[in-house]
């Protein structure tokens, strides 16, 4: 169990490139559990980012150090096809 003033939270990041997952690398830090949701068959653009290590982009790893990683597939509809 992480301890920090976070601990208690968990954020859901919907982030991409630097700024979200250097500040969602921050929360984790302080003990928050986050959620990483990235589009559905590539994920976040960074994990083709050059240099790479074994099976991954160092960029992508060195900022999202202690996030889960999910890929999800919504379908949404537009509100005039919800108005059936």
């Amino acid at each position: 169990m992480r301890r920090g003033p976070f601990s208690d939270v968990i954020v859901i990041d919907l982030t991409h490139v630097l700024s979200g997952p250097y500040c969602t690398m921050y929360l984790a830090e302080m003990g928050a559990r986050v959620i990483k949701v990235e589009h559905a068959g590539h994920g976040d653009e960074t994990r083709a980012f050059p240099p790479f290590f074994e099976r991954g982009s160092i960029y992508f790893t060195s900022v999202n150090p202690r996030n889960r990683s999910r890929s999800i597939s919504t379908s949404l509809r537009t509100a005039s096809s919800c108005s059936r």
